[in-house]
């Protein structure tokens, strides 16, 4: 008994794992629920929820890791990949989770979880953007349904928007903000329904002084012009009926559903993003938050952490159970 101790793998003998996200207490729900369910299968494990806002998650892990206190695994947006690997915050994945996630996920996916050709995470969510608009809003101003083109978007916003005496906007037909992403994504999703794509295929360059972007952002620049939108009411204020229409991702339907409460499904309403054509509809831009192991991991199996079966199989578990 002894000796087969002493050669049971580090992982098998961990008792604690640390998971550390943004997410709210709401947000974790779901994962929340799935650690129960893991916990229960792997009685000698415990998982651990760090939690930081997403402001400040970064630098967080950043911090943490100079400090020789970083949690097992990280839950990141994707972008942050580079720096993180350049810091070496990322433990590079054994080669069976790699195979895992070459063989389990959509190739764009595997693509946000890749840094100079390697895997880095296991992608865990994928953030959809979608054209919101509030029904009630749209039905007053005389549309039964939601804009196809960004024309018609325009048009619809400029019949929403209402300003009071002094011209000050109340209700604005569009909301961009209070993020770079609520003006990025549309701009993006727009400039590929022209063919065009945000870089050069050599990835030197930019596209973004091309006639077609050009084009795009003074669409977007005219909304302000005419009042139709402004800095001052965001996507956030869609809850108190102040937006007709934004573009934002699939997370904020629970900031929605808390906002609008009983009156979410006969107020809220979801289409794809605007693009010059019917087939653009699809090209909705998405982004992917990646669950990664931090570097160096306080426990070296950290990948097969709590894992009751054999490594080569213990990806496929965890992904599996949560």
């Amino acid at each position: 008994m002894a000796v087969a101790g002493l050669s049971e793998p580090v992982w098998a003998q961990q008792k604690t794992i640390t998971v550390a996200t943004h997410y709210t207490d709401e947000q974790m729900r779901p994962l929340t629920a799935c650690f129960r369910r893991y916990e229960a299968e792997n009685p000698n494990i415990r998982i651990v929820h760090q939690q930081a806002t997403f402001r400040d998650f970064l630098q967080t892990i950043l911090t943490s890791r100079i400090g020789g206190r970083s949690p097992d695994i990280y839950n990141v947006y994707s972008i942050w990949g580079v720096q993180l690997v350049s810091n070496g915050v990322l433990a590079e994945p054994p080669a069976d989770i790699v195979d895992f996630v070459r063989r389990e996920y959509e190739a764009r996916t595997v693509d946000a979880a890749t840094v100079d050709g390697k895997i880095w995470g296991v992608p865990a969510e994928v953030s959809t953007y979608l054209l919101v608009y509030n029904k009630n809003l749209l039905k007053q101003a005389g549309y039964d349904a939601p804009p196809k083109t960004w024309d018609e978007l325009a048009e619809m916003a400029a019949r929403i928007s209402k300003a009071d005496a002094q011209g000050k906007l109340t209700v604005a037909g569009y909301a961009f903000g209070p993020t770079p992403a609520n003006a990025v994504h549309p701009f993006r999703t727009l400039l590929f329904s022209r063919g065009r794509s945000l870089f050069t295929d050599d990835l030197r360059s930019t596209n973004l002084t091309t006639p077609e972007a050009v084009e795009i952002v003074a669409k977007q620049a005219e909304m302000f012009r005419k009042n139709v939108t402004n800095s001052s009411i965001q996507v956030r204020d869609f809850p108190s009926g102040s937006v007709g229409m934004m573009i934002t991702a699939n997370w904020f339907k629970d900031t929605l559903r808390q906002g609008l409460g009983d009156k979410f499904e006969s107020t809220a309403g979801v289409a794809p993003i605007p693009g010059e054509t019917i087939g653009a509809l699809i090209s909705t831009p998405s982004t992917t938050g990646l669950m990664r192991v931090a570097l160096p991991s306080r426990r070296p199996g950290a990948w097969y952490a709590g894992s009751t079966h054999h490594p080569s199989r213990a990806s496929a578990h965890a992904s599996a159970t949560c």
